[in-house]
């Protein structure tokens, strides 16, 4: 079977010439090429995870081929009994990071949820489980802010890094995975120089979306007066909202969007926004959005008001777009059919920022990268000579070594200076006015 669009396929190849000590052994000695360990029956995996041991394989893998954000699953596949099985296809949070604890007995990996990235652990079962629905709850020792670079310890222990909203990463230990409760300490103090910069922890809020519940935070600073986390510090309020589409919350939300592009995420921001208009000040409110946060902010007719725009690498005419991006069975899975077809021909006549363009007038900052392959450099251009046309103020600024990220400290520092100084020419107090330099 050739495998689709994003599926990948896992090959077992020895270094070495194995003896003969076990079925998977025998197998690769037959072949000294190796063989297949998955075929092409599912959607991308992720890199796998040895055991210490190496009796045993463990990989995150989606169930969908053709699609990036299914739900991933926690597989496991014992070398010496040449079977596979999966341990979390009941539980609603996608797996990414893996690694076995140091005597095999249990599995550590993070996981995204309600906004957060945490750890979770799982023990190993000895041979496959007839149900993993007693495994659809896996124990989290970590339950705030975001984890990374996990790394077992002996003793059942755990090294991580932890960040917040509040400081940059630390390194974090937890002690005592093996029984109830853990206990967590944190073993340096980078970021203590960031003690009392005013730096808020976040105000989590959920309002009603066009289907469910929709989670948001609420950022204030020191002298914050009815007005993520840099934009902050120039003293505003800031708005988090990840509508129908974004992941951590389950995968019915992620999947809500699928067919609904143009509708559901709006609708949800819509009403994010009319939840906190009691806290902000209208007259000073500006938006920066990246990708498909760009195509939103791009279509003027959802009532926003605002003052200026930040658009980084966003998206401007959704049919080119069809064709030029590198994930090219994007539009087939989540609008229906292909880019030639009715129905993406309609969604596009109907929603692509281009379409837009005579309604156009709100100060943007166009931010490209060059080497951009999902949506290419002529987009931010095309969207810059449209907002020239129409007269409205606006500024192009290209990276030429950045995709569709910022990719190193330099980049990222002039990517914070444009943003700043384009909001504080429009909403700014001491910087009001002020033309950007190049």
């Amino acid at each position: 079977m050739s495998p689709g669009p994003t599926s990948c396929i896992l090959r077992w190849t020895p270094t070495d010439r194995p003896r003969a000590a076990s079925r998977m052994a025998r197998r690769a000695e037959r072949n000294s090429e190796g063989f297949w360990l998955r075929i092409a029956k599912h959607g991308t995996t992720h890199p796998p995870v040895f055991s210490n041991d190496r009796t045993k394989v463990a990989w995150a893998e989606l169930a969908g081929d053709g699609c990036e954000s299914d739900h991933a699953v926690l597989v496991v596949y014992d070398l010496k009994k040449d079977e596979s099985y999966k341990l979390t296809s009941c539980w609603d949070r996608s797996p990414a990071s893996i690694s076995f604890s140091e005597d095999d007995k249990y599995i550590y990996f993070t996981a995204g949820s309600k906004a957060r990235v945490k750890v979770f652990v799982l023990p190993v079962p000895a041979s496959k489980p007839g149900s993993d629905k007693k495994l659809a709850s896996p124990f989290k020792p970590t339950d705030e802010h975001t984890t990374s670079a996990i790394q077992p310890l002996p003793g059942s222990r755990l090294l991580y890094f932890q960040n917040s909203f509040t400081k940059p990463n630390d390194v974090h230990l937890t002690r005592g995975l093996n029984q109830l409760p853990a206990s967590v300490s944190q073993l340096t103090r980078f970021t203590e120089e960031l003690n009392g910069k005013s730096l808020d922890a976040g105000e989590e809020f959920y309002f009603d979306g066009a289907e469910m519940k929709i989670q948001g935070w609420i950022l204030k600073l020191k002298g914050y007066r009815k007005n993520n986390r840099s934009v902050c510090s120039t003293g505003v309020l800031r708005r988090c909202c990840p509508p129908s589409g974004s992941t951590t919350f389950g995968q019915d939300l992620t999947d809500a969007i699928k067919g609904g592009w143009g509708g559901k995420p709006l609708v949800d921001l819509q009403k994010g926004w009319q939840y906190i208009l009691d806290v902000i000040d209208r007259d000073h409110a500006v938006a920066a959005g990246a990708d498909y946060g760009g195509w939103i902010q791009r279509n003027p007719g959802y009532g926003f008001g605002l003052k200026a725009l930040v658009c980084h690498d966003g998206v401007f005419d959704s049919q080119y777009g069809e064709y030029s991006t590198d994930e090219h069975y994007f539009f087939k899975r989540e609008i229906g059919e292909q880019p030639w077809k009715d129905k993406t021909r309609e969604f596009t006549r109907r929603f692509s920022p281009s379409n837009h363009v005579h309604k156009w007038s709100t100060p943007e900052s166009i931010i490209q990268g060059n080497k951009n392959y999902r949506l290419p450099e002529a987009v931010g251009i095309a969207a810059s000579h449209a907002l020239q046309q129409q007269g409205a103020p606006s500024r192009l600024a290209m990276f030429p070594d950045g995709n569709h990220r910022v990719l190193n400290h330099g980049n990222s520092l002039k990517w914070h200076y444009e943003v700043f100084c384009w909001l504080n020419q429009f909403v700014g107090k001491d910087n009001a006015n002020q033309k950007c330099s190049d």
